[in-house]
């Protein structure tokens, strides 16, 4: 490989894949402390059959967000899915965080128009959520015209809910909120919900059809409802298998407690 395509982390010394050196040649600053972190984790990512699932990954949880570096869309970063900040707070290492108002993130990824690995009967959402709180609001939501993808991790009555391409709700009892929540469609009739890699329901509801609007964070499209949580990490595309799932998971959360950030 031509030696202008190779950067070394300044803590490890060691060369960056190919997908990862993408993204940091996108940054405006370098990752300079957790850049081999950063690097395993899409590197466990290919090799546990998660990376090549999503159409759009969002690594919140950066050292820097000066240039939009933390904003950008892993399977792309040049593309037009990097998402725009409406107002939500960057920590470092951590994420964006809501204000419950007025802030969110939109991805600017349409499923009806962009999805490839996300359709009508193949998709999922997850996103993992630092903190303990309860809301109306969606962590990541989609909606247009009736027709509704989003995830829902906790409300007052202790209930996590999910919609994929549909007009119902699947749900499940969840008393704790921080963690990796995910929702696969598997089918035009199943969805399962999962919390920090298992499987908690599955659901016979049937899709629809996948909305025509972006993917927003802290809430969705058309809402007023607008959430506290500290997100870290979203990745939208294609179902996973319970396999998968677990890895996904076992690699969200090996990344963030080598930034010193897991919840679980």
């Amino acid at each position: 490989m031509d030696a202008k395509y190779i950067k070394f982390s300044v803590s490890g010394g060691t060369s960056y894949c190919t997908e990862y050196q993408a993204v940091v040649d996108a940054m405006t600053t370098d990752p300079v402390t957790y850049g081999s972190s950063y690097n395993s984790f899409v590197v466990s990512g290919k090799s546990h059959g998660w990376w090549d699932k999503f159409d759009v990954l969002y690594v919140f949880c950066q050292e820097t967000n000066s240039g939009g570096e933390a904003l950008l869309n892993w399977k792309n970063p040049t593309g037009d899915d990097n998402c725009t900040n409406n107002s939500a707070t960057f920590t470092a290492l951590e994420g964006f965080t809501g204000n419950g108002s007025s802030a969110y993130l939109d991805t600017n990824f349409n499923p009806s128009t962009e999805g490839v690995n996300y359709t009508l009967n193949d998709a999922s959402i997850y996103v993992y959520v630092r903190n303990d709180v309860t809301a109306t609001a969606a962590a990541v939501g989609c909606q247009a015209s009736g027709y509704y993808a989003g995830v829902w991790p906790r409300n007052s009555s202790n209930i996590y809910a999910c919609q994929l391409n549909d007009t119902g709700a699947s749900t499940a009892g969840n008393t704790a909120t921080p963690g990796l929540y995910g929702a696969d469609r598997t089918a035009s009739d199943n969805i399962v919900l999962s919390m920090n890699g298992t499987a908690m329901t599955t659901s016979s509801i049937s899709s629809a059809t996948i909305p025509n609007a972006n993917f927003y964070i802290m809430t969705r499209p058309g809402s007023s409802a607008y959430a506290t949580y500290q997100i870290s990490i979203v990745a939208i595309g294609g179902s996973l298998t319970d396999t998968i799932r677990s890895n996904f998971n076992t690699d969200c959360e090996t990344l963030m407690d080598a930034l010193g950030k897991g919840v679980e």
